[in-house]
């Protein structure tokens, strides 16, 4: 990488693959957490809460910052933006968390830059598509039933 050490360069060279997640919390969780003052990632941490796509090499996604992403519920479209419209570019994410957090990013580590608009609940029996598109041509899917969690997981 031009002589550079991995995490002085460039952004886009740091870059492995990309990939399509839904990244689910349990909102009544995420609500009493906030209530009472505490961390709300344990609303994060249940069996298939996060449902990841394909990798996808990152040539395919020339750029980043224009890409449509899409979910229905249902049949019913819930999430449509482009991620030209988030409010932090990649780079700025990745020098925020090197910088500011004190975290360096390495080799198979997973940044998930954020949610699009309208946050959308789910309800066991729900089935959820999710697509990622380039230049209108679909290049990654998830399709996922919700079902309910039988037996609570948690960090001990």
């Amino acid at each position: 990488m031009n002589g550079l050490r991995a995490d002085q360069a460039p952004w886009h060279e740091r870059i492995g693959a990309y990939v399509l997640l839904l990244d689910m919390g349990d909102f009544s969780m995420i609500k009493g957490a906030i209530t009472n003052g505490h961390s709300w990632t344990i609303s994060k941490q249940q069996h298939n809460f996060l449902v990841l796509g394909d990798l996808l090499p990152k040539e395919l996604i020339v750029d980043p910052h224009n890409v449509d992403l899409l979910l229905t519920i249902n049949g019913e479209v819930r999430q449509k933006d482009n991620t030209g419209n988030m409010l932090f570019k990649i780079d700025e994410q990745i020098r925020y968390l090197e910088e500011t957090a004190n975290i360096t990013l390495g080799e198979g580590d997973l940044l998930m830059t954020g949610t699009p608009e309208n946050i959308a609940p789910v309800r066991e029996g729900d089935r959820l598509f999710a697509s990622l598109s380039v230049n209108g041509v679909e290049i990654s899917t998830i399709v996922e039933n919700v079902r309910r969690q039988t037996k609570p997981t948690h960090l001990e």
